[in-house]
């Protein structure tokens, strides 16, 4: 089914005139000149996804078009998905238009783009993702939680875990069976968490969490032992593993280092683990600096 749509925008007069419109909508008719602005509006409201409506209008509103060519951008491009009409499933679409300096129109075309699109989001998804558990890996936890600082984040509860004793199932069952235990704790984690949370396979048996909005330690006991006690009545091939967990606060535990919250809490983690394991510490400033 060809679903490309090309046209032609009047900014000064706010008109649109079709010369193909696929199968994009039985609605709209080659030849015919059409309200720009009723016509962006209906065709958002319509046919794109929730979503994504705000990103279509805020670029291709008249105003924007207007502000455009008097600031002589030569294109506007936005990626979006859609639901044709008579289609069921939403599909990756991207509009583009090309505005000629000082000519008070542009020219323009909704493209089907969904097989590359998804193409490239499931590229970025591998390169963000721990591959077994499908967690966010390392890299884009850090750059996710360094974000929610730059974005004013006001606080946030970063959480360093490690699986006690994993090698004892590596060396006992096999690293197949340490595999599925890895995979088992991951899931008890994305259940056990408000949404929101930022959760990561951090790499070996380590997993991390930073939840927004956590600043106490009240808030986050109910979690940490909801955690526990899920790995620790799991079963892994007939054993039975624990977590500790090393907390730190953001931005009580945050120096001018972007990483030093994370180095708190591996302190905290290492007074759990020397605790007894299967238990959480709060980093205190009695630990020391790291």
């Amino acid at each position: 089914m060809v679903y490309t749509v090309i046209f032609e925008v009047d900014i000064k007069n706010n008109q649109i005139l079709f010369f193909h419109t696929g199968s994009l909508s039985v609605k709209l008719k080659a030849g015919i000149l059409y309200d720009y602005e009723k016509f962006l509006e209906q065709f958002i409201l319509d046919n794109v996804y929730e979503e994504e409506k705000i990103d279509p209008y805020q670029n291709f509103n008249i105003e924007a078009l207007r502000s455009a060519s008097v600031n002589k951008r030569e294109n506007i491009t936005c990626d979006f998905r859609l639901r044709p009409e008579g289609n069921q499933e939403y599909r990756w679409f991207t509009m583009s238009l090309m505005l000629p300096h000082g000519a008070g129109g542009a020219v323009g075309a909704i493209l089907d783009i969904h097989d590359k699109k998804m193409h490239e989001l499931e590229m970025q998804h591998q390169a963000s993702h721990d591959a077994m558990t499908n967690l966010l890996n390392r890299q884009a936890f850090e750059r996710a939680v360094f974000s929610y600082f730059m974005q004013g984040g006001k606080c946030g509860a970063y959480c360093l875990m490690d699986v006690d004793d994993f090698k004892r199932i590596n060396d006992t069952r096999g690293h197949a069976y340490g595999d599925i235990a890895l995979m088992k704790i991951a899931k008890i984690l994305t259940e056990s968490v408000p949404e929101g949370t930022i959760t990561a396979r951090y790499g070996g048996d380590e997993f991390c969490m930073f939840l927004p909005g956590m600043d106490r330690e009240e808030q986050l006991e109910p979690i940490l032992k909801e955690i526990l006690a899920h790995v620790k009545k799991e079963e892994y091939g007939g054993m039975q593993l624990s977590l500790s967990v090393g907390v730190a606060f953001y931005p009580k535990h945050r120096t001018g280092d972007k990483n030093s919250i994370g180095k708190y809490a591996d302190v905290a983690l290492y007074k759990a683990k020397e605790s007894g394991k299967d238990s959480y510490c709060f980093y205190c400033d009695e630990m020391g600096e790291f």
